[in-house]
């Protein structure tokens, strides 16, 4: 990649359709969505990867439609996303947070194999289908979005991003960098162009990852479409924006609990403001990461979870600063 491009701005024009969107935070609502899904298999991993080697021994020397990104660079990804689908990092600065949890954990982890042929027909046809196990999703992202695939760039030049990656060097040593991974970024900039964020689909232009008002920002709105209209997933949601009208603590913890000891799949919203002092990458607005368990010890809560590519326990939070920082759950149903 010998240049690259930061988030900076967003056009507007979708801006009112989005903002029905951000309604649905104020609401507790049911299961929507389809119950079937994508189930793995234990041969799912092998098969997907004897996809790629195949691949790998026909394409051509770059894709017409993707001009930007490297295909040596381009596979190695994808290969390394089959073994450790869970390295997948939405960026360090780039608001890639909502897609990029649902892209690891139910794109990639459950169901390889639709994972590369989507990514095989992006590359040779520019476009490409999803079947969910019920309905085929098209994602077809414009010539300029496709140009973006291999050179967004984390924005570590710029003093502020620089600090906070190096704070947080623990997610750098853990994850893989979203700027040396043209396959991730594909991907994220596809599905963040089906389903647009709060400010449209926007463009990018030369300028600092780090502006608030990005390309990659994904409403709790976004969220659930992408669940329930791409994945076919059957979901629980419930979540506010305003801590006052937060649900009792109690029945919170007592759901959560229980989504985690039946394994089922768990997304958590929360307000970044609060929550940053755990994560240096989280300075503003609303998070996205997976949680996978969790534990009270009164006063303090322990929690197992992902984000940034980066699956680790956090040990003693603040049980107040937690259910301050939360503004939604969503548990995704495992039955078919």
């Amino acid at each position: 990649m010998s240049y690259g491009l930061r988030i900076k701005d967003l056009k507007t024009k979708d801006f009112f359709l989005s903002f029905v969107f951000l309604s649905f935070i104020f609401l507790s609502y049911p299961a929507l969505g389809q119950p079937s899904g994508i189930k793995k298999s234990p041969q799912d991993d092998s098969l997907a990867m004897s996809l790629i080697e195949r691949f790998e021994h026909t394409y051509p020397q770059g894709s017409i439609y993707f001009k930007n990104i490297d295909t040596k660079n381009f596979i190695d990804n994808i290969k390394r996303r089959i073994i450790a689908p869970y390295k997948f990092c939405q960026g360090f600065g780039a608001q890639f947070c909502g897609p990029a949890v649902l892209i690891a954990n139910t794109l990639i982890a459950e169901n390889p194999v639709g994972y590369v042929q989507l990514m095989i027909d992006f590359y040779n046809h520019g476009e490409a289908v999803y079947f969910n196990g019920k309905d085929s999703i098209r994602l077809a992202p414009d010539e300029q979005t496709r140009s973006y695939a291999g050179r967004i760039l984390e924005g570590a030049k710029e003093p502020e991003v620089k600090k906070r990656i190096k704070k947080g060097r623990e997610y750098v040593e853990n994850s893989e960098l979203l700027s040396e991974n043209d396959a991730d970024q594909l991907i994220l900039l596809c599905v963040k162009y089906r389903y647009p964020g709060l400010f449209g689909r926007g463009t990018f232009q030369r300028g600092d990852a780090t502006r608030k008002l990005s390309f990659g920002a994904t409403m709790f709105g976004q969220f659930t479409q992408i669940i329930s209209d791409f994945f076919g997933l059957k979901y629980t949601a419930k979540g506010v924006s305003i801590h006052d009208f937060l649900p009792s603590n109690k029945k919170v913890w007592a759901a959560l609990q229980e989504a985690c000891a039946q394994n089922k799949t768990v997304y958590l919203m929360v307000d970044g403001n609060y929550f940053r002092k755990h994560s240096e990458f989280v300075s503003w607005g609303s998070h996205f990461f997976r949680l996978f368990a969790i534990r009270d010890n009164g006063k303090t809560i322990d929690f197992d979870m992902w984000d940034y590519g980066y699956r680790r326990w956090v040990i003693g939070y603040n049980r107040e600063r937690f259910f301050d920082a939360l503004t939604a759950y969503l548990i995704v149903h495992n039955e078919q």
